[in-house]
């Protein structure tokens, strides 16, 4: 009798149509992972491009750094009379001392950067050896050098740090962090600024405003060619400051009122 019931109930149309309801939802149900698969799939291999993508332009600015250095220093003297070749002959001589001003703001900016990759060297070196880093001072001369590319050169510079530390010990890895944190702390606030001041002559104050206004404003384009991009600027208006007070007139000194009734 039961399996009567059991044939009739499988026979029924309600069961023909509760069936086709759940082949309905199954096929929806698959059609659906699917798409969420081939989703998930094309986001993942974009990340990877993307950030694949970001280390090769990273990697190939490391290259390609020193090779423009090394010919600007060393055919550094010809582009100067190439470029007043652009000016009439009356201005060159003007341009020529804006031109080389300019050249010694950004070679003593350069010279800064490399001083404060030194400092950042050894900041590492000391603060991995209070931790027992291992490698820690090859990883720090590694930090210093990448350090010569501002800000995106401390990201990757820490990597290999933590790295190891996490390899070591979650401890280790928390230790790693908190020397990076003090680190960028001091160099940021302190040891950038004063470097950077005396190599540019200008304050450490505004070091820091100009980092904060153009990072603001422009972004990581500002934070790196903020502080160079205000040197040069500050040589190009002091020169055209002196060339307005030189034939405006405005300027010039009177004869004092004492000396005038001396003469009379």
């Amino acid at each position: 009798i039961i399996s009567q019931q059991v044939e009739r109930v499988v026979q029924s149309n309600t069961f023909s149509a509760v069936q086709e309801q759940l082949n309905g939802i199954n096929m929806d149900f698959l059609q659906s992972l699917g798409t969420r698969v081939n989703s998930l799939l094309n986001v993942t291999f974009s990340g990877i491009g993307n950030v694949v993508g970001a280390v090769g332009e990273f990697m190939i600015g490391i290259i390609t750094m020193p090779i423009l250095l090394f010919y600007l220093l060393q055919d550094g003297e010809k582009i100067l009379p190439a470029v007043l070749q652009v000016f009439p002959t009356r201005s060159r001589k003007r341009m020529s001392i804006v031109l080389t001003e300019m050249n010694q703001q950004i070679s003593s900016y350069i010279r800064g950067q490399l001083t404060v990759a030194i400092a950042v060297a050894i900041m590492f070196s000391i603060g991995y050896a209070i931790i027992g880093l291992p490698y820690g001072v090859t990883i720090a001369i590694l930090a210093g050098a990448l350090n010569v590319i501002p800000y995106v050169g401390s990201f990757f510079g820490i990597l290999p740090a933590l790295i190891v530390g996490f390899v070591i010990s979650p401890w280790m890895f928390v230790q790693v962090f908190i020397v990076f944190v003090i680190e960028q702390t001091l160099e940021g606030r302190i040891v950038s600024p004063l470097i950077l001041g005396n190599s540019l002559q200008m304050h450490p104050v505004t070091i820091l405003v100009v980092l904060l206004s153009t990072g603001k404003i422009f972004g990581l384009v500002g934070l790196l060619l903020g502080v160079p991009g205000y040197a040069v600027l500050k040589v190009i208006i002091s020169h055209i400051f002196d060339w307005y007070k030189e034939y405006s007139g405005l300027y010039v000194e009177e004869p004092k009122i004492e000396e005038n009734l001396v003469k009379e």
